[in-house]
């Protein structure tokens, strides 16, 4: 049996039809069941494939259950020496269409300069797995500290910045700020 799981949280681009978002091609009648994250994404599976094996699991993932109702560190950090986190996280480069692309070759040049100037607040780099590799090693490059963990993210962060990232919905259900990048 097959078991398609939506990744994300049930993103959708208009003239996508790949398999890796919801209502996408490719499975044939291989599917016994299509789990989603969003009642849009199960219509979106229901049309393509004639099924009604489409259940809805509005959850994401654990690591995120496991923050919620929880305080974020500058809600408990009372040193005065306390700098915010501002988490800046990458989409991979995708080719499909250029919403599902990166953001990061728009958003370098000025990454780097504030990379090197004295700001109140800590800037922590992130990245999708697909492109973590050469962003982690750009980060490293001006001095940005580098997490490649998501719990680590979700842990610390105070503002998430991100292109297109699932992760901007999950920091923003734990009733943190999120900035989105174009």
């Amino acid at each position: 049996p097959l078991v398609v799981v939506d990744h994300g949280v049930g993103q959708t681009y208009e003239g996508v039809t790949s398999g890796a978002y919801a209502g996408g091609g490719g499975f044939g009648s291989w599917p016994t069941l299509f789990v989603a994250p969003t009642r849009r994404a199960v219509d979106l599976w229901r049309s393509r494939y004639d099924s009604d094996r489409v259940a809805v699991v509005a959850a994401g993932p654990v690591v995120v259950d496991d923050h919620v109702g929880t305080l974020r560190p500058a809600d408990v950090e009372t040193s005065d020496d306390y700098r915010p986190v501002v988490v800046v996280s990458f989409h991979w480069r995708c080719p499909l269409v250029d919403e599902t692309g990166s953001a990061f070759d728009h958003y370098r040049a000025e990454i780097e300069r504030l990379a090197a100037v004295d700001r109140p607040y800590r800037i922590v780099g992130h990245a999708h797995p697909r492109i973590a590799s050469e962003l982690r090693a750009f980060w490293e490059s001006i001095g940005v500290e580098y997490w490649q963990s998501y719990r680590d993210v979700l842990d610390a962060a105070d503002v998430f910045v991100g292109d297109n990232t699932s992760a901007l919905y999950h920091v923003a259900a734990l009733d943190r700020p999120v900035v989105v990048l174009d």
